[in-house]
C-alpha cells in the first residue's frame, strides 16, 4: 500500500509538532501553581481551621485544572512530572492551534510549521496588558486559558467543529471568564445573523457537529463542577472597608493605569488585513464570513471594554471588575501574528504583481524576514534581564539548564531537608517567605499561613480579606492600609527580614500559641532568635511547637 504525499505531510507534521512541544516543555520547565491546588484538594496538605484564606482560594474556585492535578496526585505521580504534563499539554495546544490556524488560511504545511517555531521558540505575541500573556508560565490557569483558546480557534478555522465544540466547553472549565466570553460572542453572532440579518450564516450540519462536541465535553465537566460544589467551604462575613482597601491599594491587575497603545495598534492592523481578506470571500463561503464576524466582533468589543475600563473604571459593575473583564482583549495576543502573516501570504500570493510563483514566494519570504527581524530586535532591546555572559557561556548555560530540567527530583541536600519537614508531626501553620512558600507546600507538605508570592484571590473570595489583614499585620508586621509598594499583592523578603530577625524568641512563641503556628521556614542566611532548628544550604526550619 502506497502512502500519498498528503498523508506523508500529515504524519511529518504530527511528528514535528509533538517533538518540538516536548523539547519546548523541557526547555521552559517550571513547577506549576496548579500543583498547590491538587495537594490541598487531595488532603496531601491538611489545613487547620483558624484561617480560611488559603483553603478557600482552592476549594471555592472552580476550574477543571484543579481536578486534573488532584487525579494525578492521587495516582502518586511526582509533582515534577505533573508539571511537565501540564506544560506539555498546554504547549501541544499552542503548537497545534497555531499550525491549524495558519494552514486553514494558507494551505501551506511549511508556513504553518515555520510559524510554530517562530512564535513558540521566540515566545512572540502581541504583548501583555494588565495581565501577563506568557506562553510558558508557572501560573497554570492563565497559560491554559491562552493555549486552549488558541487550539479552539485553530480547530474552528480548520472546520474541525466537533473538536472545536469540545475545546470550547473545556475552555469554559479551564477559565470561566474567557470561555463565557467566547460562548457569548459565538451565540450573539449566530442569533444576530439568523434572526436580525435574516441570513443563514452557518449550515445546519456545522451547528450540529459543533454541539455534538460541546455536549460530549460537557459530561466530564459536569462531574468536575458537581465535585467542586460538594466541597465548597462556607462563606463568612467580612469587613467591606478591608475589601475596598485591598482593591484600592494592593490589587495588581485591576489598578494598571497605562494603556498599551502598541497592542491596540497591532489589533487594528489585524482587523485591516482581515477586511482585505473578507472582500475576497464569495457569497457561498458563509462559514468564513462567520469566522470573520467572530474575530472582528471580538476585537472591537474587547477593545471597547479595555479602553472604557481604563477611562471610567468606576462605572463598571462590581462583578465585571472582580472578573477582570478587560482581560478578554488579551486573548488574541497569541493568534494575532499567525493571522496577520497568513493574511499577508494570501494577499501576496493573489496579487497580480506576483503571477510568477517564484517572485510571489520571494516577496513573501523577504516580508517575513523583515517582520521577524524587527520583532526579535525589539524583544532583545526591551528584555527584562541583561546578561554579561559571552555567547559561549550563554549556550553552555542553556544546555546545562535543559539537562537539569530533565530531572524529576530535588538535589540531595534539599531532598533530605524537605523529607525531614514532611515527616514532622505538626498540626499548625508555617510562616514562610517568598522563597519558601511554594516548596513548603509542595515538598514539605506543610500548610503555609499565606502564599507570600501572591494573594490575589481576594477579589474572587472577598470573605477572606479579614484573615489576610490579620496575617499581614500581626505576623509580617505590614500595615494593611499602607503597603510598602502599592498594587503588589505579595510579600517581598526585603520587607520582612528585619522584622523577623529583630523579633525575640518569646515574641515568636506568643505568636505561635495565639495563631497556631508550628514553625518558620526561611532562607538559611536569615538569623532568627529561635534555637530549635534544622538547615540545608538554602533553607532553615525553626520549630515553635
Amino acid at each position: 500500500m502506497t502512502i500519498s504525499k498528503n498523508d506523508l505531510n500529515k504524519y511529518y507534521t504530527l511528528f514535528f509538532l509533538v517533538a518540538i512541544s516536548f523539547l519546548l516543555t523541557i526547555d521552559n520547565f517550571s513547577l506549576q501553581s496548579a500543583i498547590n491546588s491538587g495537594l490541598i484538594l487531595s488532603s496531601e496538605v491538611t489545613y487547620p481551621n483558624q484561617f480560611t484564606n488559603v483553603p478557600v482560594a482552592h476549594f471555592n474556585s472552580w476550574t477543571s485544572l484543579h481536578h486534573l492535578t488532584l487525579i494525578l496526585i492521587k495516582l502518586k505521580i511526582n509533582i515534577f512530572i505533573i508539571s511537565k504534563i501540564l506544560i506539555y499539554i498546554s504547549t501541544i495546544f499552542f503548537s497545534f492551534g497555531i499550525f491549524l490556524l495558519t494552514f486553514s488560511i494558507t494551505r501551506s504545511y511549511t508556513l504553518g510549521l515555520a510559524l510554530v517555531c517562530f512564535l513558540l521558540v521566540g515566545k512572540l505575541n502581541f504583548g501583555n496588558l494588565d495581565y501577563p500573556a506568557l506562553i510558558y508560565f508557572e501560573h497554570t490557569y492563565g497559560m491554559f486559558s491562552f493555549s486552549t483558546f488558541t487550539i479552539f480557534i485553530g480547530l474552528l478555522f480548520n472546520k474541525n467543529l466537533r473538536l472545536a465544540g469540545f475545546f470550547l466547553i473545556l475552555l469554559i472549565s479551564v477559565h470561566i471568564v474567557i470561555g463565557t466570553w467566547v460562548l457569548f460572542l459565538l451565540t450573539l453572532i449566530y442569533f444576530c445573523s439568523t434572526y436580525i440579518g435574516k441570513s443563514k450564516i452557518l449550515e445546519k450540519k456545522f451547528i450540529i457537529n459543533f454541539l455534538k462536541g460541546f455536549f460530549f465535553g460537557l459530561i466530564p465537566i459536569v462531574f468536575s463542577f458537581l465535585y467542586h460544589r460538594k466541597n465548597i467551604i462556607a462563606k463568612g462575613d467580612f469587613d467591606i472597608d478591608n475589601y475596598n482597601l485591598y482593591m484600592n491599594l494592593w490589587d495588581t491587575h485591576r489598578n494598571v493605569q497605562d494603556i498599551n497603545y502598541v497592542y491596540i495598534f497591532l489589533t487594528l492592523v489585524l482587523v485591516i488585513f482581515y477586511f482585505q481578506i473578507f472582500k475576497k470571500l464569495s457569497k457561498e463561503k458563509s462559514f468564513k464570513k462567520f469566522l470573520f464576524f467572530f474575530i472582528i466582533t471580538h476585537c472591537f468589543c474587547s477593545m471597547f471594554l479595555y479602553i472604557m475600563y481604563k477611562l471610567v473604571p468606576n462605572y463598571f459593575p462590581e462583578i465585571l471588575v472582580r472578573g477582570m473583564i478587560a482581560r478578554v482583549f488579551l486573548i488574541h495576543t497569541h493568534i494575532g501574528y499567525p493571522l496577520i502573516i497568513s493574511f499577508c501570504y494570501v494577499l501576496i500570493k493573489d496579487n497580480f504583481y506576483f503571477k510568477s510563483k517564484f517572485y510571489g514566494s520571494l516577496g513573501f519570504v523577504v516580508l517575513v524576514v523583515i517582520f521577524a527581524s524587527i520583532l526579535f530586535v525589539n524583544k532583545y532591546i526591551n528584555r527584562d534581564y541583561v546578561s554579561n555572559k559571552n555567547l559561549y557561556s550563554k549556550i553552555l548555560y542553556r544546555v546545562e539548564s535543559f539537562t537539569k530540567n530533565l530531572s524529576n527530583d530535588l538535589e540531595s541536600d534539599e531532598k533530605k531537608f524537605w523529607n525531614y519537614v514532611n515527616k514532622l508531626d505538626t498540626d499548625g501553620y508555617f510562616v514562610t517567605t517568598s522563597t519558601t512558600s511554594d516548596p513548603t507546600l509542595r515538598f514539605g507538605k506543610k500548610p503555609y499561613l499565606i502564599n507570600t508570592n501572591y494573594f490575589d484571590h481576594i477579589p474572587y473570595h472577598p470573605h477572606t480579606v479579614d484573615h489576610v489583614k490579620i496575617i499581614l499585620e500581626k505576623i509580617y508586621n505590614i500595615k494593611f492600609d499602607n503597603p510598602p509598594i502599592k498594587y503588589l499583592s505579595k510579600i517581598k523578603d526585603e520587607w520582612i527580614i528585619e522584622v523577623f530577625e529583630n523579633r525575640s524568641q518569646s515574641e515568636w512563641i506568643v505568636l505561635g500559641n495565639k495563631y497556631n503556628i508550628s514553625g518558620l521556614i526561611v532562607p538559611s542566611n536569615w538569623k532568627i532568635d529561635l534555637i530549635n532548628q534544622i538547615s540545608s544550604d538554602k533553607y532553615t526550619l525553626y520549630k515553635l511547637k
